[in-house]
């Protein structure tokens, strides 16, 4: 009964001990499963990682190959911007030069022009009076005659010498503005000046039942007396002359601002259209015939070369009431009442 225990107790010893070997194995086969797993990972993460460092490497040397060749572009961009430069520099001084040259001889021939215009004027006034007058003296001694055709001839001949001969004066005023560089300027007073021009015209400021009204007392300048004479001159009468009501009345009045000195002159006139604003300037302009209205379309362009030779400039305001209103800009350093 022993020996059988005995026994027994042996064979559970010796299957243990099995049992024992063979959980040994089998966790050692799962522990080198496992790590022959792990390493299976670390080399795929290795290789993996190997693989992008060598793909960032290519990007990396694909950049500086980009970038070198940009760089090389972006030079050899600003190396021909350069030379383009200074071909353009060199072309711009060559057309500099040809301009300038250009404008000497258009300045000079110009020159000429109006003298020879100012001259011509001139010589032709004489001659000019001379129709006028011998027209007169063969109307009065025709007085008595009943031909109506000679009468109407001598009666164009007479019109048409007086147009030719306001022309003329007009020209010769142009002229004159054109060709005084060397002006006097003296100060003037502004009021006392339209209190002449008001006295010079009072004939035709009568006949025609005008009146000129002065807003605010006017500055006084530094200019030449005769161009500011006409100036005035011939803006009180275009506002008269152009002018169907029954008391054509100009109002001057002025402004100061920063840039410049506005001094205004506004007529209860026929207006002009806003699409005639910047043409009425131009030499020779009507907008009327001359059986409407007499003139010889100098009167404005004459104005305008006068605040042009004293550095400032007239523009015609647009005027939602009838009439026109001009603005004649003086510049600030002729204006007394601007100085310390």
């Amino acid at each position: 009964m022993n020996q059988h225990f005995k026994d027994l107790r042996e064979y559970n010893l010796i299957r243990n001990q099995i049992d024992n070997d063979k959980r040994r194995q089998q966790t050692e086969y799962l522990r080198t499963k496992y790590n022959t797993e792990q390493m299976a990972k670390a080399n795929e993460l290795l290789s993996l990682e190997i693989n992008k460092q060598k793909l960032e490497q290519r990007f990396l040397l694909a950049g500086v190959i980009i970038l070198f060749v940009i760089l090389g572009l972006i030079y050899q961009l600003l190396r021909q911007k350069k030379e383009y430069n200074l071909m353009l520099e060199h072309k711009v001084a060559e057309r500099t030069d040809q301009l300038e040259h250009s404008n000497k001889i258009l300045m000079e021939t110009n020159m000429e022009l109006e003298r020879f215009v100012f001259i011509a004027s001139h010589d032709l006034k004489t001659p000019l009076n001379n129709i006028i007058n011998f027209t007169k003296l063969l109307e009065k001694r025709l007085s008595n005659s009943e031909d109506k055709d000679t009468h109407e001839y001598l009666s164009f001949i007479k019109e048409g010498g007086i147009r030719l001969n306001k022309l003329i004066k007009d020209t010769l005023e142009y002229s004159k503005q054109s060709m005084q560089e060397d002006q006097q300027f003296e100060q003037i007073d502004l009021n006392k000046l339209l209190e002449q021009v008001e006295q010079s015209i009072s004939n035709y400021i009568q006949i025609n039942n005008a009146k000129i009204i002065i807003q605010n007392n006017l500055p006084k300048i530094e200019a030449h007396h005769s161009s500011i004479v006409v100036l005035f001159q011939n803006l009180i009468e275009n506002g008269i002359k152009y002018n169907e009501s029954t008391e054509p009345t100009i109002n001057i009045y002025h402004k100061e601002t920063n840039r410049h000195h506005s001094i205004f002159v506004e007529d209860n006139g026929i207006g002009i259209s806003e699409e005639y604003h910047e043409k009425v300037f131009t030499m020779f302009t009507r907008l009327h015939s001359h059986y409407t209205y007499e003139g010889s379309g100098l009167g404005l362009s004459i104005c305008k070369k006068i605040m042009q030779k004293m550095g400032g400039d007239i523009t015609l305001i647009k005027n939602n009431d009838t009439g026109s209103i001009f603005e004649l800009k003086f510049p600030l350093d002729i204006i007394y009442t601007q100085r310390i």
